[in-house]
């Protein structure tokens, strides 16, 4: 469950949030859009608590996981090892839910393949399966299909809709066919 009451953030003079209220839910796809600046990635490092807001309450319960605009994945590390790194499970299970989840997101066969050697579009899925490793209550998306073909976007489109069944997934996006295809509701800042 998550919900903002009077969320505010500036950066020196520029308002990012002013006042900003929403209850998220439980489950589902809130897909968050606006004007590039506006606020969508300050909302979501808030609700992860990488950013702190100036003024507000966040009532939040449940396990937070956060796929980042960037990949930021472990350069010396396999694609498997990324995944296998967020779990806390023993050597062998982590490493049997890693190359299940790379399967998972279309890199079966790479999971041994250290980070530099993958295309851009393989280390957007290899941080997409790491996200959901974790099995969180709430997944966080910042642009997640950015530099996917269609058919890996399609993929990964399906795998969100499933994780919405049970659990929240707040996604911004700037694509109008990500929020008609998978939205539940819409937040525009």
């Amino acid at each position: 469950m998550l919900k903002l009451t009077g969320i505010s953030k500036s950066f020196g003079e520029k308002k990012v949030l002013e006042n900003f209220s929403y209850d998220f839910g439980e489950k589902g796809v809130v897909c968050i859009s606006g004007a590039s600046g506006c606020g969508k990635t300050t909302l979501l490092r808030i609700i992860s608590g990488l950013e702190k807001s100036q003024s507000g309450d966040i009532l939040l319960s449940g396990t937070v996981s956060f796929m980042f605009q960037e990949d930021r994945l472990l350069p010396w590390l396999s694609a498997w090892e990324n995944v296998a790194c967020v779990l806390n499970k023993k050597s062998a299970e982590r490493k049997a839910r890693a190359f299940e989840l790379l399967k998972l997101v279309g890199l079966e066969g790479n999971e041994n393949e250290q980070i530099p050697n993958l295309s851009g579009g393989m280390k957007r899925r290899v941080a997409f399966a790491r996200a959901i490793a974790v099995e969180p209550d709430i997944l966080l998306l910042d642009e997640a299909f950015t530099g996917l073909d269609e058919e890996n976007r399609k993929k990964l489109s399906s795998l969100v809709s499933e994780a919405a069944k049970d659990h929240l997934v707040i996604m911004v996006t700037h694509d109008s066919e990500d929020i008609d295809s998978l939205a539940d509701r819409v937040v525009a800042l």
